[in-house]
């Protein structure tokens, strides 16, 4: 990726994936974020010291926060540590309660004021899906099989304020990749907006651009 975007103008709302320790002298991180590119880091075990030179670097997301990292040990934070200490750092987490446990979204939620939420979901042919996650038939998890908005409704119910869960599925997203058009309801904004019903948060419509684009079937709310 670094190689096709280094020839280009800076694009907004591009992100792209960083392994620090696949990035020798942070070099492709340096260029992806000079071109416009969003730099997440992920997959990841690097510590904590190579995340924050990272982030010097230009790096400003955490992919999927827990995912493949190494753990948070009170002696070795490492990846999953500078993400929860250095605002320049938004963790993103995948919602389905699968991949991370309503007590650690929770705690994520605490510690840091600007938290994305993700679906992380991927077809599911030639995988088992139970419990909206995805899993290899060895048993090993895969990916999620959580839509955006039934993901929504499990951070809700796992005990995180429906505004900050909202909030966290479309404001701080937007903000992340830089679209101020976006994320909010307000005079001169895109006007893409998601109906939810109030009683079970399922999708019931659609709009972008402030046109009515779909009108979506019941998803059940998934909080059990």
């Amino acid at each position: 990726m670094a190689r096709r975007v280094a020839g280009r103008p800076p694009r907004r709302g591009e992100d792209g994936h960083a392994v620090p320790e696949a990035d020798p002298g942070l070099e492709a991180t340096r260029l992806l974020a000079s071109r416009g590119v969003v730099v997440g880091l992920g997959h990841s075990r690097c510590t904590y010291e190579e995340a924050l030179a990272a982030a010097d670097a230009g790096a400003t997301v955490v992919t999927h926060a827990f995912d493949a990292m190494g753990p948070l040990h009170h002696r070795a934070p490492g990846l999953v540590g500078a993400a929860l200490e250095d605002e320049r750092l938004v963790p993103t987490l995948i919602g389905d309660l699968a991949h991370v446990h309503p007590a650690v979204i929770r705690l994520v939620a605490a510690a840091k004021a600007r938290v994305a939420l993700v679906s992380d979901a991927v077809a599911t042919a030639g995988l088992v899906a139970r419990d909206g996650a995805a899993f290899l038939p060895d048993g090993s998890l895969a990916g999620s099989a959580t839509p955006l908005g039934v993901a929504l409704g499990r951070v809700a119910a796992a005990g995180i304020p429906l505004a900050r869960a909202v909030e966290m599925a479309s404001t701080v997203p937007a903000g992340v990749l830089d679209l101020a058009d976006r994320g909010h309801l307000a005079v001169g904004a895109r006007a893409d907006v998601v109906g939810l019903d109030p009683a079970t948060l399922a999708v019931r419509a659609v709009w972008l651009r402030g046109e009515r684009v779909a009108r979506a079937p019941v998803e059940e709310r998934g909080d059990g």
